[in-house]
């Protein structure tokens, strides 16, 4: 818990003393365990580790081991360079969703990191961890270095857009004029196939015109010859009549067919012609590519560590100022699908519903006004949670929806508790516990019978790390392994296995 001097511990008090004191708990346990007591002073040894691929590892009381997964920047967004003052923290799915609390102790803003981004470019293997908090630094607008690199890329970054931008254009064309050539080549078809039917037409036609004109000369003659009768004269003369209709016939389709296969001849030579002009125009567009993809390589070449830092910072977003407060109360609300911030200690405080895409918020919800979480998280049937020190001992509330508003009431009391601060409350849905983090030291019990009121002092599990780190926040993930976030230098730490 990152609070200015003793003025702010003392408004961290204030707060709490605004709190029901009076309620009777529905459970009251003891924690048998030994207090720990806050450092004196936290190590502030490990500043530069993240950009130095030095690593932590942590071994709590329990043979438990947390390593560093990865190292934070400064500051992800530079409306306040708080030199990383990070605080509550969950994870939806594989997005990592943290605080980042300004010195004013009021304002802040949200971060969302890829987790699955982050483990496809490698982040997250040994040597690698610090290359998010390396990439920001890179790109630092604060510093003139920063500023210089990220001028650099934009500028490299810019000509390789404008190749791009021609590949994309060219293979547009290219895609548009394959597609006429598909197009033309199944003109010639459809023209070959009519081509065909009236050259057969044609073939045809002009057999029958020889045929008839033989008959016919023959049927003239057999029409003409004195040796016959007249009436076998007139039958030929009638037959020759009917085979000369008959030829005119054939005759004006012999034509017709000439004129056709000149017509669909002419047709699909043309097409052809424009299936050549194609053809070459392909030819020169796909070379075109060719220069191009050489001109996208060497641009890319020549901003090697620029691009490879871009793109790892792109696996986290900064979003805008807002009121956070001290920054601990943010819960995930996984049945409905809500991510909530309350701004303890901020001027206003309120609970505010986080656009998970954006990292806005606004105040479509509420906490009813005698409550005021410094600490906030939900179990997966959309119960809030949250607590606080009275002397000793340590009260956990439970909060329900009535329509908008989150209510309240005393659900246990865990009488001489460990932990030495309230840094973080977090619910884990893989073993069903729900954890009271402090500097250096956690407690955990089952939820279940928290909420059933069998509650007993040997339900408590405690457990030390033995460091002298500000711990902040921990989150978990679908498999139940936690995520420790501590300050100075800013990192996460990872455990080796589910927690228990």
């Amino acid at each position: 818990m990152k609070v200015s001097g003793l003025l702010g511990r003392l408004a961290v008090g204030m707060t709490l003393l605004a709190l029901p004191m009076t309620a009777a708990a529905t459970t009251t346990v003891t924690n048998n365990g030994v207090k720990q007591v806050k450092p004196a002073t936290y190590d502030e040894t490990g500043y530069a580790d993240g950009y130095n691929s030095v690593t932590h590892s942590f071994t709590d009381d329990s043979s438990g081991t947390y390593s560093t997964y990865l190292y934070l920047p400064s500051y992800f967004s530079t409306a306040d360079t708080h030199r990383g003052n990070y605080q509550g923290g969950v994870q939806i799915g594989t997005n990592l969703y943290l605080v980042e609390s300004y010195n004013d102790n009021n304002n802040g803003n949200l971060v969302k990191i890829d987790l699955k981004a982050f483990h496809e470019l490698g982040l997250d293997t040994a040597g690698k961890q610090g290359e998010l908090a390396m990439a920001y630094d890179y790109f630092d607008p604060t510093t003139t270095e920063g500023q210089a690199h990220q001028a650099e890329f934009d500028q490299s970054n810019a000509a390789l857009k404008a190749v791009l931008a021609k590949i994309a254009a060219n293979n547009k064309q290219l895609t548009k004029n394959n597609a006429t050539l598909t197009k033309r080549n199944g003109y010639i078809a459809n023209e070959t196939k009519w081509l065909k039917y009236w050259q057969k037409a044609q073939k045809t036609a002009q057999t029958k015109v020889t045929a008839l004109t033989k008959t016919i000369k023959a049927d003239q003659k057999q029409a003409t010859n004195r040796r016959y009768r007249s009436a076998t004269r007139r039958k030929y003369q009638k037959l020759v009549k009917k085979y000369q209709k008959q030829l005119t016939t054939a005759k004006k389709r012999v034509t017709k067919s000439k004129a056709k296969i000149k017509s669909w001849q002419a047709k699909k030579t043309a097409q052809q012609k424009l299936v050549k002009t194609l053809k070459a125009t392909i030819k020169t567009e796909q070379a075109t590519n060719q220069t191009l993809l050489a001109q996208e390589k060497n641009t890319t070449g020549s901003q090697t560590v620029a691009a490879y830092y871009a793109k790892i910072k792109a696996v986290a977003v900064a979003g805008p100022t807002i009121s956070t407060g001290h920054g601990q109360a943010l819960g995930y609300d996984s049945k409905h699908n809500r991510l909530f911030l309350y701004s303890s200690n901020a001027t206003n405080p309120q609970l505010q519903l986080v656009d998970q895409a954006d990292l806005t918020t606004s105040t479509t919800y509420s906490v009813d006004s005698s409550h005021h979480p410094g600490v906030l998280t939900f179990d997966t049937s959309g119960h809030a949670y949250y607590g606080f020190f009275s002397g000793t001992s340590y009260r956990l509330y439970q909060g329900t929806y009535e329509k908008n508003v989150l209510t309240f009431k005393l659900k246990a009391i865990i009488n001489n508790q460990t932990t030495d601060v309230n840094q973080n409350l977090a619910y884990d849905a893989y073993n069903g516990r729900l954890y009271l983090l402090g500097d250096d030291s956690l407690t955990s019990l089952p939820l279940a019978k928290l909420n059933d009121e069998t509650l007993t002092d040997a339900d408590l599990h405690n457990i030390t790390f033995n460091t002298t780190k500000e711990f902040e926040n921990i989150s978990f993930d679908a498999s139940g392994y936690g995520y420790i976030t501590v300050l100075r230098s800013p990192e996460i730490l990872k455990s080796s296995s589910p927690m228990n």
